[in-house]
């Protein structure tokens, strides 16, 4: 770990991020970001898939346009300078990935990291990152193509050193790594660390990455949600707090939220394959269960607005055919219906910006399109020879309600409302649609405060696994 860099703070950050704003198109990628790093220190940012993790760091590298906010380095506004400014200043990217040059050798993959260094310092820059990687070394003549994953992890890392970084960004340095070698790149990380280099640091494997940090910045859906010490953030002994008993089966989709009418604690909605859908507290406790079979998809959202709180639907993989069940904000069952399609979306549907959602079923015309809270159709997709085989829902115009995506090899069709865009005053906390997965819990919150929850972390260790 690198804790001694307290001592070396300065009054001024080395890199300090203010009110950072970056769209993709429509979408809201960050959404005002701010952010500190001093000279010296080791900062890790945890966040899940799509939270905007990388896209700070492609920020920071000036690879993608700030819409609005200022990004300072070293007391100078950087706010979308190029990307060889950011590298000639001393801040250096070690992308996700690795992404090394694969028909190209260990040491040509190292000197193309020192492209904007003198000519006459390469070959000490060379001595010292082999004497920091020694497998680099002994492997310098390979194709960079050929080494294992964590060879090559080590090689982007090493390509990163050799531009003489004064601040080191890692983005998911472990991804796809075993554990041991995990251990070796953290090792080298505290060994970068140790010499004076600023690292911030992009980590899914937040435990480790907490062990080897000073401080975190918790990111979701492109805000910060949280932001202190490493330590505090990080059970010491490293023991498991708890866990759900899922012991015959894999849990596909989960989603955490404050969705109960008068309740401010968060709680999960999770789907776990044939131990059914159920809703579990912070604490290991399921308070609501249904084993309806094969449990595959959970979204939640205002699909009924007559109720209080929010409603889950969910979705099963029965044979062909694909059940829907709707949920109010307790579990308790609604209705459900056999939809005759295997493969529902059963995602939420901003779709005239009334602040009501729709459930996106499937593009079929006869047997999908949205259903409302009462399990009642409410949009067809017309029979107009479009493509069924992928859907996907995403607001393309920019006024907040949805478009529907349908597509599949050969062709794609993008359904809209007849008067979009419009001006909406509905505006949805929904999953962010770079986020796409297969398998992915989804939500429409009406606002922020639907993901702003706190648990008993001492209440937490009592639980019993």
């Amino acid at each position: 770990s690198s804790k001694h860099i307290w001592e070396r703070m300065s009054e001024m950050p080395l890199l300090k991020l203010e009110d950072v704003v970056v769209d993709y198109g429509s979408i809201h990628a960050l959404k005002g970001i701010n952010m500190e790093l001093e000279p010296g220190e080791v900062v890790t940012m945890i966040g899940s898939n799509g939270a905007g993790k990388s896209t700070t760091m492609k920020a920071i590298m000036g690879m993608v346009k700030c819409k609005s906010g200022h990004i300072w380095y070293d007391g100078k506004d950087i706010t979308n300078q190029d990307t060889q400014h950011m590298v000639q200043s001393g801040i250096i990217l070690s992308p996700e990935g690795r992404q090394v040059f694969p028909r190209y050798s260990v040491k040509d993959n190292l000197i193309l990291g020192a492209y904007v260094r003198p000519r006459e310092e390469i070959a000490e820059s060379l001595e010292q990152v082999y004497a920091l990687l020694p497998k680099l070394k002994q492997r310098s003549g390979q194709l960079a193509g050929s080494l294992s994953g964590g060879e090559q992890q080590m090689l982007a890392i090493g390509r990163a050193m050799m531009g003489k970084p004064r601040m080191l960004l890692l983005d998911e340095p472990s991804l796809g790594l075993a554990p041991l070698i995990i251990n070796e790149i953290f090792d080298m990380i505290d060994q970068i660390s140790a010499s004076g280099v600023t690292i911030l640091l992009v980590e899914q494997n937040a435990r480790v990455a907490l062990k080897h940090s000073d401080r975190a910045y918790v990111i979701e859906t492109g805000s910060i949600v949280l932001s202190d010490q490493a330590d505090r953030l990080l059970d010491s002994d490293g023991t498991e707090l708890w866990h759900y008993p899922i012991t015959q089966d894999h849990t596909d989709e989960i989603v955490a939220g404050r969705w109960m009418p008068g309740d401010d604690n968060g709680y999960f909605a999770c789907v776990s394959g044939t131990q059914g859908f159920f809703i579990g507290d912070f604490y290991g406790n399921i308070v609501a269960r249904d084993m309806i079979g094969h449990a595959q998809r959970v979204s939640v959202a205002n699909y009924c607005p007559e109720r209080e709180g929010l409603e889950i639907a969910v979705t099963n993989f029965w044979g062909h055919q694909g059940c829907i069940f709707l949920y109010d904000a307790h579990g308790k069952p609604i209705w459900e219906m056999e939809n005759e399609m295997n493969g529902n979306i059963n995602a939420p549907v901003n779709w005239d910006g009334s602040g009501v959602e729709l459930i996106l079923t499937n593009p079929d015309p006869r047997r999908g399109g949205l259903l409302n809270g009462d399990g009642v159709r409410a949009v067809s997709f017309p029979d107009d020879g479009h493509p069924t085989l992928c859907c996907e829902v995403m607001d393309l115009t920019g006024d907040e309600r949805d478009e529907l995506i349908v597509w599949d090899y050969h062709s794609l069709y993008i359904y809209t409302q007849a008067d979009s865009p419009a001006p909406q005053t509905y505006h949805p906390l929904k999953f962010p649609a770079y986020n796409a997965s297969n398998y992915r819990g989804e939500y429409a919150f009406p606002d922020e405060s639907y993901l702003t929850f706190h648990a008993d972390k001492a209440r937490m260790k009592q639980a019993k696994p």
